[in-house]
C-alpha cells in the first residue's frame, strides 16, 4: 500500500507516526506519574501535538507549492484544510 502513495504522503506518514509515538509516550508517562508530574507530562504531550500540527502544515504547503496543483496533491490540501479548520475551531470556539 505504501508503494502506491505519493512520496510526500509516505514522508508525512512517517512524521505522523513518530510524533504519535512521542505524544503517546508522554500520555502514558502522565498516567503512571504521581502528583503534578502527571499534568506536566500531559501538557508536554499537548505541546508535541501542536508542534506536529505546525510542522505538518508547513511540510504539506511546501509539498503543494513544490509539486504544483496536481491531482495527487488533493490529500495534502485535505490535510491542510482539516488541520487549519480544527485550529480555527479551537481558537474561535466559545465555551
Amino acid at each position: 500500500m505504501i508503494g502506491h502513495m505519493p512520496g510526500y504522503l509516505t514522508k508525512f506518514l512517517y512524521l505522523t507516526l513518530g510524533f504519535g509515538a512521542v505524544v503517546a509516550g508522554f500520555f502514558i508517562a502522565g498516567e503512571f506519574a504521581t502528583g503534578w508530574d502527571g499534568l506536566n507530562y500531559v501538557i508536554y504531550g499537548m505541546g508535541a501535538a501542536a508542534l506536529w500540527a505546525l510542522i505538518s502544515v508547513i511540510y504539506l504547503i511546501w509539498a503543494v507549492i513544490r509539486g504544483g496543483w496536481e491531482k495527487s496533491k488533493i490529500p495534502a490540501l485535505f490535510f491542510i484544510a482539516v488541520i487549519a479548520g480544527f485550529s480555527a475551531f479551537l481558537i474561535f470556539a466559545e465555551y
